[in-house]
């Protein structure tokens, strides 16, 4: 089951046509923390964390990104606002390419 990151370029979103990672990371079957909700789902540990001191926690994170996105000018495609905000951030900014942010984060993360 290949998912994004199997890519040659997982960056390339609007590129149907490329080829799979010529390594290993063409086995990559999609976000790697989704693994990791499904082991703490299994060992119970959002019931000992709490679910809504997560979700506290999840919103609050978001709304810090937002603050500083909007600081850049960027638009929002995601809701905001009580009752409608989730954990996901949809957004660009004006003038700057996603495809270039998206690799411009991942080598600033290596």
């Amino acid at each position: 089951m290949p998912g994004w990151r199997s890519l040659a370029d997982m960056w390339d979103f609007h590129n149907y046509e490329q080829p799979f990672s010529p390594d290993v990371l063409r086995f990559e079957s999609g976000t790697p923390t989704c693994w990791g909700r499904f082991r703490s789902l299994r060992d119970r540990s959002f019931e000992r964390s709490g679910l809504q001191a997560i979700s506290d926690h999840v919103l609050a994170l978001t709304d810090r990104l937002c603050e500083g996105l909007a600081a850049l000018d960027a638009e929002f495609s995601t809701l905001r606002g009580r009752n409608c905000s989730s954990g996901i951030v949809t957004f660009s900014i004006p003038g700057l390419d996603s495809v270039a942010l998206g690799r411009a984060l991942k080598a600033k993360a290596s």
